[in-house]
């Protein structure tokens, strides 16, 4: 079964961007209509502009936040989660620059063993206290549409894994 990317979409990419995008966009009209517009303030614009299309690219191009293979899943970070050592999975609370925002979470059944595929590299397992009782968790904005999507992607995944192991 072929790997399978769970990666932002160009829309997704762009969504992460679109703020400062417009504020930069609006300031520039607005200036032009004005007449009032220095070269600095097109500097600023245009490198704002510069630095979205740069976030852009690099979610597009970058390595998939997670790859589902057929042993469990590789994390863009470093480390897996074998199959065998995924508890659960859900929607998850995970904090943001805003606040608390929603996420996809995983439980593992043994985080030890989470903790040796990293080649003793520091980790961000989280707190269950504090996690909502997730072991890993992603913002939305990492996740190719929202996180009951991505959860039922990688369920689905793991359901077919699991018809071909019992067909060998």
């Amino acid at each position: 079964m072929p790997p399978l990317e769970l990666r932002l979409s160009a829309l997704g990419a762009f969504r992460m961007v679109w703020i400062p995008v417009a504020i930069a966009g609006a300031a520039v009209v607005i200036g032009i209509n004005d007449r009032s517009v220095s070269e600095v303030a097109y500097l600023g614009a245009a490198l704002v502009l510069i630095v979205a299309a740069m976030t852009v690219r690099r979610n597009l191009k970058g390595r998939a936040p997670m790859t589902l293979t057929e042993t469990g899943i590789e994390l863009a970070d470093g480390g897996v989660v074998p199959w065998g050592n995924l508890d659960d999975l859900g929607e998850a609370y995970v904090r943001g620059a805003l606040g608390y925002g929603k996420g996809l979470g995983i439980r593992l059944k043994n985080r030890k063993q989470f903790e040796n595929s990293l080649g003793g590299r520091p980790i961000d397992l989280k707190s269950r206290d504090f996690s909502g009782g997730w072991d890993l968790t992603w913002p939305t904005s990492a996740l190719p549409g929202t996180p009951h999507e991505a959860e039922t992607t990688i369920r689905e995944y793991w359901g077919r894994v699991k018809e071909r192991r019992g067909k060998k």
